[in-house]
């Protein structure tokens, strides 16, 4: 339970700093839940738990072909998890040993889920 509440107020505290959109802050917290276990089981602290959270939800949606079309679409959650994707990147850089093994990363290619969506 209470790896839930840490996990939600890291990811709220995180989109407010960023200055991420509604809607974007919206449709990542619909899928925060499966997290939580996750976070729970892989003895995560929250700044990890967030730093999967984005990162694997940000690859699935490039491997699905939702990227893309979210790019088409919504240009503002777009640009907002692009944003999200440079802060994950960033955590990796500044501390590697914690984050770089909760970093999802594209299977399919090298690089950025952004570079394939055609940035």
């Amino acid at each position: 339970m209470f790896e839930g509440l840490k996990l939600r107020g890291k990811f709220g505290e995180l989109s407010r700093r960023l200055k991420i959109s509604g809607e974007t802050h919206a449709i990542l917290w619909m899928g925060i839940d499966r997290y939580v276990v996750e976070m729970k089981q892989r003895k995560l602290d929250p700044l990890q738990g967030v730093v999967l959270m984005l990162s694997d939800a940000i690859v699935r949606a490039e491997a699905n072909g939702s990227l893309a079309k979210i790019k088409n679409e919504h240009p503002q959650v777009y640009a907002d998890l692009r944003s999200l994707w440079l802060f994950c990147g960033e955590m990796v850089r500044d501390d590697y040993d914690r984050f770089a093994r909760v970093l999802m990363v594209p299977t399919a290619h090298d690089g950025s889920p952004f570079d394939a969506a055609g940035q």
